[in-house]
């Protein structure tokens, strides 16, 4: 049995919860782990990661700057609890580099990716992150015909990113109306914590 502390004060999302998953999958033996942020949006981030871990989360802000993520494992005590940790919730990525899928006919194309996403929200797996480039920037940003869509998956706790290159090259700078922007390095960081990843 183990106990660990992670200080990510003054990092940016989505590195206290890329930095959680590491610590947490690393090493199995991790029963009690405490991830301090500085901010609540981070923390709350951080505890929702961790409770899709099969873990025990709660925050606690043990003073006004502070936001510490208290993350406890149970004892394997018995088949149950084995058969439980051997099968925590995988955390899935969802890679879009295009509007619509491609192929020729943009009609279609717009026609099936209004489909894929719709299908991310009823679907299994449950994903975790839906990180947007290129093109795909404009699907969460003023004017989309999926923005509505994209809401709902934000409203089930999947954290949505536009890469902000993307976001400038296409002139969309102060447009994105859900989620937030994210550097390529965070993006990276966001796919080298994933379980799987997809990418249409």
């Amino acid at each position: 049995m183990s106990k660990r502390r992670i200080d990510m004060r003054g990092r940016p999302s989505p590195e206290p919860v890329t930095a959680t998953i590491r610590a947490l999958h690393e090493d199995p033996g991790l029963m009690e782990l405490t991830v301090i942020c500085d901010n609540a949006g981070q923390a709350e981030n951080v505890r929702r990661a961790a409770t899709r871990l099969n873990t025990d989360a709660k925050v606690v802000q043990p003073n006004p700057t502070d936001y510490h993520v208290a993350i406890t494992r149970e004892a394997e005590d018995g088949e149950g609890a084995a058969a439980s940790r051997r099968a925590p919730q995988l955390h899935v990525a969802v890679l879009l580099t295009s509007e619509r899928f491609s192929g020729g006919d943009e009609e279609l194309g717009a026609s099936l990716m209004r489909s894929f996403i719709a299908s991310l929200g009823s679907g299994a797996p449950k994903i975790s992150w839906l990180l947007l480039f290129h093109s795909a920037v404009r699907l969460a940003c003023e004017g989309s015909a999926l923005l509505d869509d994209i809401r709902v998956l934000a409203g089930q706790g999947v954290e949505i990113y536009a890469e902000d290159t993307s976001l400038k090259h296409h002139a969309l700078d102060g447009a994105l109306h859900v989620g937030k922007p994210i550097s390529m390095s965070e993006a990276v960081s966001i796919l080298a914590a994933a379980d799987n990843v997809i990418r249409p």
